[in-house]
């Protein structure tokens, strides 16, 4: 029987104050965070990223494209272009990248964040993710939100051990 079936929702909506404090669990290699660059040179990293996980639904690299193009025109939202960013390396590798909106009540939220496949499991999402909520916070958003694929349990550990909870209602 599948989750679904099973009564278990497609996706979890999950939420976590801004101000408290992430501490890394891994180094990352997360030196410095750059502007997100045009979704041509970002699409790669997304496509790999994506790549094999319960998110992946067989997207190309046109079709990675086009998301990137949504996500920034306001397509998710008012898109936060001050709290989103790439996560570089010490020679300017990118390493992953978070992408935030507004959702329709006004609240940050996550439309996307995701890591190089080669540094998977090293604490590059939880820089990003804890840079994000840093930027929020000194701008007076209390709450970050994102909703996670329930079959992703990697992502769901990630987010858990960052102190994100369910949002109830």
């Amino acid at each position: 029987m599948s989750k679904a079936e099973a009564g278990v929702p497609a996706h979890l909506y999950l939420h976590r104050a801004t101000g408290a404090v992430i501490e890394p669990s891994a180094p990352g290699g997360v030196v410095k965070f750059g502007p997100v660059p045009s979704p041509e040179e970002l699409a790669p990293l997304m496509l790999d990223a994506y790549r094999g996980t319960p998110d992946d639904e067989g997207e190309t690299l046109e079709d990675t494209i086009e998301i990137l193009r949504s996500a920034v025109a306001g397509g998710f939202g008012p898109w936060l272009a001050e709290v989103s960013f790439v996560g570089l390396d010490v020679d300017g590798r990118r390493l992953g990248a978070i992408l935030t909106a507004l959702d329709e009540e006004g609240t940050p939220f996550v439309a996307f964040v995701f890591t190089h496949p080669g540094h998977a499991g090293r604490g590059v999402a939880s820089a990003l993710i804890s840079q994000a909520c840093s930027v929020l916070a000194a701008m007076g958003y209390p709450d970050l939100r994102l909703w996670v694929n329930a079959r992703n349990e990697r992502a769901l550990r990630l987010y858990r051990h960052l102190g994100f909870t369910g949002v109830s209602g």
